[in-house]
């Protein structure tokens, strides 16, 4: 066991630290010198880590300084396994690899961590020179120290500390200092399990408080994301929502909740709360605010937060919002991408009597409206300036959830990052006008019109292929029987939707020739009316206006992502 010695390393490690801090030893005394070498270890107790980021910090600080190797050991189902390993020298770092020195080892067996973990007391192997194992000496060591993580009278695991051979006797201050040493680590441990288990719950109940979908309005296409943080405990409070307002009308709103953890996510739960019973009393997007904020201040802990809440109205494209102290939305149309900038009010939980604007802007047809939190385009190192202006530049083609994709790809470093919260909003028109020549080269790029239009809508893929496959159907009998063959005549298609589906009206000029009979004839008239639930034809004359089938189908729109 433990052998009284001069305690040479300790005064030799107590003489590097006094030289790093520019401290006399002669005006130090031990108690003082061991605070400077355990501060390192003590320190991650109060750190938000992972638990692989945790063990590396751990083992890092231990070399070289307190030892030449060292190794933790946890407790599970009678044997201790391995966590991490060092080795102050990288070049035999890969010996440390061997299957013999990594266990697991049983609690009841021979090896030192487990002899230590049984006696609740630090082992020390002191073997001679000659008498070192092949594993010792090809890690170039010689006496190991082992110590019980002890939690309260629970042993948890051990650590386990070898040192060279040219390293002078340990002693009893030694041990003693290794034993504080093991119960820091212990601490540090324990309050990286219990971070865990708290971000466990609180992505949980961020999972949980996300909106799972989001709401169906007819020529509004929307889509949300959010991104956790990839470094440390981050469970953080930003989050997203929007809310069907009746109509035409769909209130979205963005929120970042200062802090992380559960008492952020719970902030978030409650702002979330709060903000749908403002959106159904009808409140505007300044009036909620305030009242969001009154509503916070009523809470004896809370957490300060910045929230932007828009209300989009698709009949007149108008969109109306106010922020506190939240980044500028923006705004993506045919002219290029802009941020909607305005005077933001304070955020959350800053006055009690605070009180905000609203802005109205309206929108070209077409426009995305893209609402964030700052995490999207904040980088550590430089100014938010910068970021915004690769935001405004970023392009948001082509299906908006694949978009938001792509945006997240393109602007969210992949060496880590904050949280990422996004929704956007994108209006679809509601009506499709074709004029086409009638000819069958034609038919091809209708299908293709009429098909983007309907998943831009968000129809259903079984619904879209129904319905252009009846389009399709029409404008070939047009093609075929409106117009004979020395007329050039036309063709046109005119599609809307509503809540209760999709009416499309294929029209012509022509005069319908008199149709050969026919086994195969006929079958068009039947296969439309199979692929719709409602079917009208007006049959041209010769001397009439032509002919138009009116095409009516009921579509249950909503392909509306969020992740």
């Amino acid at each position: 066991m433990a052998r009284a010695g001069s305690g040479g390393w300790w005064r030799s490690a107590r003489r590097r630290v006094s030289r790093a801090v520019a401290v006399d030893p002669a005006d130090s005394d031990v108690d003082r010198m061991r605070l400077e070498l355990l501060v390192r270890v003590g320190e991650l107790s109060n750190v938000e880590l992972d638990t692989a980021t945790r063990l590396e910090a751990l083992l890092d600080s231990m070399l070289p300084d307190i030892a030449d190797a060292c190794a933790i050991f946890l407790v599970d189902d009678d044997h201790l396994h391995l966590t991490g390993a060092r080795h102050v020298d990288p070049s035999r770092a890969t010996h440390l690899a061997d299957p013999t020195l990594r266990g697991p080892f049983r609690i009841t067996g021979s090896h030192p961590t487990a002899r230590a973990v049984r006696a609740r007391e630090p082992v020390l192997d002191t073997p001679t020179v000659d008498n070192r194992s092949d594993r010792l000496r090809g890690l170039g060591l010689g006496s190991v120290l082992t110590l019980p993580l002890l939690r309260r009278d629970e042993a948890v695991g051990a650590l386990l500390l070898a040192f060279e051979p040219a390293r002078p006797s340990l002693g009893s201050d030694d041990v003693a200092f290794a034993v504080e040493l093991a119960r820091r680590v212990t601490v540090s441990l324990d309050t990286g399990h219990r971070l865990e288990q708290e971000r466990e719950v609180a992505e949980t109940l961020q999972e949980h408080l996300l909106p799972r979908g989001l709401p169906h309005v007819v020529g509004l296409q929307l889509a949300g994301r959010y991104m956790g943080a990839t470094k440390g405990i981050y469970v953080g409070g930003d989050w997203y929502d929007a809310v069907s307002l009746g109509g035409d009308c769909v209130a979205v709103a963005i929120g970042d909740v200062v802090g992380h953890g559960l008492p952020a996510a719970n902030a978030m739960g409650r702002l979330r709360a709060g903000l749908h019973l403002c959106m159904v009393d009808g409140l505007s997007p300044a009036e909620a605010l305030a009242r969001l904020n009154r509503y916070a201040f009523s809470f004896e802990e809370s957490e300060m937060a910045t929230v932007q809440i828009g209300l989009l109205d698709v009949a007149t494209r108008t969109f109306r919002f106010a922020s506190a102290g939240h980044p500028p939305p923006l705004v993506v149309d045919d002219a290029g991408g802009r941020l909607i900038d305005s005077a933001p009010g304070v955020p959350l939980l800053t006055l009690a009597d605070a009180t905000y604007d609203d802005v109205v802007v309206t929108l070209a047809p077409g426009s995305t409206v893209l609402m964030y939190t700052d995490g999207l385009v904040e980088r550590r190192g430089e100014s938010l300036s910068l970021g915004l202006e690769r935001l405004v530049d970023a392009p948001l083609d082509g299906r908006l959830s694949d978009a938001l994709d792509n945006l997240l790809d393109e602007l969210v470093p992949g060496g880590g990052h904050d949280d990422v919260a996004m929704v956007a909003a994108r209006l679809v028109p509601r009506e499709l006008v074709l004029d086409l020549v009638a000819e069958p080269a034609q038919l091809a790029g209708l299908r293709r019109s009429v098909r983007a239009w309907l998943i831009e809508l968000g129809a259903p893929t079984g619904d879209v292929e129904d319905i252009i496959v009846a389009v399709n159907e029409a404008a070939a009998n047009t093609v075929e029987h409106a117009y004979d063959d020395a007329t050039s005549g036309t063709l046109r298609v005119v599609a809307s939707a509503s809540d209760a589906g999709v009416t499309i009206t294929v029209s012509d000029r022509g005069a319908w020739r008199p149709q050969v009979p026919s086994g195969e004839r006929g079958r068009g008239l039947q296969l439309m009316r199979d692929l719709v639930d409602d079917l009208e034809v007006s049959r041209g004359r010769a001397d009439g206006p032509g002919t138009s089938v009116r095409l009516t189908r009921r579509v249950a729109f909503g392909d509306h992502a969020s992740a």
